[in-house]
């Protein structure tokens, strides 16, 4: 059987929902080598390359290094059609919970890798929701923009799939009593990431691409106190990987139907 190939542009929300859940069963029947892991879309359908050293970095993971010298390349778009897939999922958690940083006349996702190479800059401009919020929706939106029409002209039978991801406010400690991760952002998180992702849906269909979503939020989930990459608001339960990747199969075996 030909393997399902799928590319992840996302964060820990979706990139989990394959690496946490029953990998060895999922990999017979799906690959999932291509990762763009908490980047924006103003970050990686931006033009232009960021010129930054990486043998200047210390002490730095590969893992990581291989995220930041993502971010400097910005050859997203290179790879994916090298890879072809047949589904691209989508979160859209580093527009909400990170923003980007203007660095010269280029873009990066502001989240906490930057650090390490935010001491080589001499000039870094923030936006974000919270920051410079306006010119960040019109950055949000080129840039979706960017990448739908990208996708329309260069991979038209690629599939989209927008994974909507659930901000989990609580979690079960050792003695399975209900702790509170004491969040007072939760709401607004989960009307930006509503926002967001309803804008790239309406972009993508606009450029008559075709879009699967898979919407967590109908359900109640928690936190993971024991998860692999800590605990966090989007490091959840198993259950919730579990339900994700049946949705997901879901919208895969319609689409071989051809329903």
């Amino acid at each position: 059987m030909k393997k399902i190939k799928l590319a992840i542009i996302g964060t820990a929300a979706s990139r989990g929902c394959f690496e946490l859940s029953e990998e060895e069963k999922l990999e017979k029947i799906i690959n999932w080598e291509l990762l763009q892991y908490q980047s924006s879309a103003v970050s990686y359908a931006s033009d232009k390359s960021v010129d930054i050293d990486l043998n200047k970095l210390e002490e730095v993971s590969e893992f990581s290094r291989k995220i930041i010298k993502q971010e400097i390349d910005k050859d997203l778009f290179k790879r994916l059609s090298a890879f072809n897939p047949d589904y691209i999922i989508f979160d859209f958690l580093a527009e909400v919970n990170y923003g980007v940083c203007q660095i010269n006349d280029s873009y990066m996702t502001n989240n906490s890798r930057l650090k390490h190479i935010a001491g080589e800059q001499d000039h870094i401009e923030k936006y974000s929701f919270n920051k410079n919020n306006e010119a960040f929706e019109r950055l949000l939106k080129d840039h979706f923009e960017a990448t739908a029409r990208y996708l329309s002209a260069n991979l038209p039978n690629t599939k989209v799939i927008i994974h909507i991801p659930q901000f989990a406010g609580a979690y079960y400690d050792d003695h399975f009593i209900l702790r509170s991760l004491n969040r007072n952002d939760i709401l607004n998180r989960t009307k930006r990431i509503n926002h967001v992702s309803k804008q790239f849906e309406e972009i993508s269909r606009m450029y008559d691409l075709s879009v699967h979503i898979i919407n967590m939020q109908d359900k109640k989930y928690f936190a993971n106190s024991k998860h692999k990459w800590g605990i966090g608001f989007n490091h959840y339960e198993s259950s919730y990987y579990n339900d994700f990747q049946q949705k997901l199969l879901a919208h895969i075996i319609e689409d071989l139907l051809g329903v």
